[in-house]
């Protein structure tokens, strides 16, 4: 599952340029967020989308995983110091 960026969420902090392992996510010079140059070459870590501070990254996942119109959100509670998944059907 590939990553993305809300661009209205991005602020542009570079958390997920600097630990991307991959080299993938840039900073745009202009809008100064980040974008994913080559969404094919995701190594699937997710460590950019548990990096962002601003919760504006996410991955699209399959379609034999999850059908079209749906969303996989990172959920964090930091007074646990747990992240988990919430993936969301278009129907509800």
């Amino acid at each position: 599952m590939p990553t993305f960026v809300y661009m209205t969420r991005c602020d542009g902090c570079g958390h997920c340029v600097d630990i991307c392992p991959s080299d993938i996510m840039h900073i745009d010079t202009t809008y100064r967020r980040a974008y994913n140059i080559e969404p094919n070459f995701c190594w699937e870590c997710y460590s950019c989308v548990k990096a962002c501070p601003q919760n504006a990254i996410d991955v699209r996942g399959y379609a034999d995983f999850a059908p079209l119109g749906h969303s996989v959100r990172v959920r964090r509670e930091e007074e646990k110091g747990t992240i988990s998944w919430k993936l969301k059907f278009r129907d509800g």
